[in-house]
C-alpha cells in the first residue's frame, strides 16, 4: 500500500475491514490475501488519526477523510449507501477538515457519526438520515439509554438526545486557552469522567452536565 493505516483496522466474520491512509477501503483475509479495495472521498488536510470501520451484518461502514460514511457490502464491496457532513462550519478553518471526530457507532438499527469540522447525524443501517445537528466533536461517542455523550471540537462536554439529536447540555468546564487535550468521556454507572493530558480527572453528573469533582 502506498499511504500507511491512520487508525486500527476492524475485524468482522473472519475479515479485515481497514481505511488506507490515502483513503481507500479494502478487505483482507485473515492470512492476509487481499479480497477487495474501494477508492474514497479524501481531503488533503488531515487529522492525524482517523476513525476505525464498523460493521453491521453484511454492511461495513467505512468514514473517509471527506466526512463521507460509505456502506460497502462486505463480500465485495460494492457500494450500498453514501452519506457525508454538511458543510456547516463553512468560513472556519475547521472547514478545510473532513474527518470523523470519533468511530462511527452502531446501536441497534441505527450509527451515529460525528466529524472534526462541525456536525454529528444519526442514520438508518440502510442510509437514510434520521437527524442532524451542527456540532463537531472529537471523541469517542458514548451510546446510553436515550443519550449521545462526546467531547466537542470547542472542549466543551456534550449530551445530546439519541433519538432527535437535540441538545441537552453543553457544559463550559473544560474550556482552556491552554494547550490541553481531553480524553474520554467514560460513562461510570451515573458520571462521566474526563481525563486531561496536563494529569486532571474530571467526574460530571450525566443527568445534568454539572462538574462533581476535579483531582489530580
Amino acid at each position: 500500500f502506498k499511504r500507511p493505516f491512520r487508525a486500527p483496522p476492524l475485524i468482522h466474520d473472519n475479515r479485515i475491514y481497514a481505511l488506507t491512509g490515502d483513503d481507500i477501503a479494502l478487505s483482507l483475509s485473515l492470512n492476509g490475501k487481499l479480497r477487495w479495495t474501494k477508492k474514497g472521498a479524501q481531503k488533503g488536510t488531515k487529522l492525524m488519526n482517523a476513525a476505525t470501520p464498523t460493521a453491521s451484518g453484511n454492511r461495513v461502514l467505512f468514514p473517509f477523510s471527506g466526512g463521507s460514511l460509505m456502506a460497502l457490502n462486505a463480500s465485495n464491496g460494492l457500494e450500498l449507501w453514501n452519506n457525508n457532513f454538511e458543510k456547516s462550519s463553512l468560513g472556519s478553518a475547521l472547514a478545510t477538515i473532513g474527518d470523523f471526530g470519533g468511530d462511527p457507532v452502531i446501536v441497534g438499527s441505527r450509527v451515529y457519526a460525528v466529524s472534526a469540522f462541525g456536525e454529528i447525524f444519526a442514520a438508518s443501517l440502510s442510509g437514510n438520515v434520521i437527524w442532524r445537528n451542527n456540532i463537531s466533536g472529537k471523541s469517542r461517542l458514548i451510546v446510553s439509554g436515550n443519550s449521545i455523550f462526546f467531547i466537542s471540537g470547542d472542549n466543551s462536554l456534550v449530551r445530546i438526545d439519541r433519538d432527535t439529536g437535540k441538545l441537552v447540555f453543553k457544559t463550559q468546564k473544560l474550556i482552556t486557552k491552554k494547550k490541553i487535550r481531553f480524553i474520554g468521556p467514560l460513562l461510570v454507572e451515573s458520571k462521566l469522567l474526563v481525563y486531561s493530558s496536563n494529569g486532571y480527572m474530571m467526574w460530571f453528573d450525566a443527568k445534568s452536565g454539572s462538574l462533581l469533582r476535579e483531582s489530580k
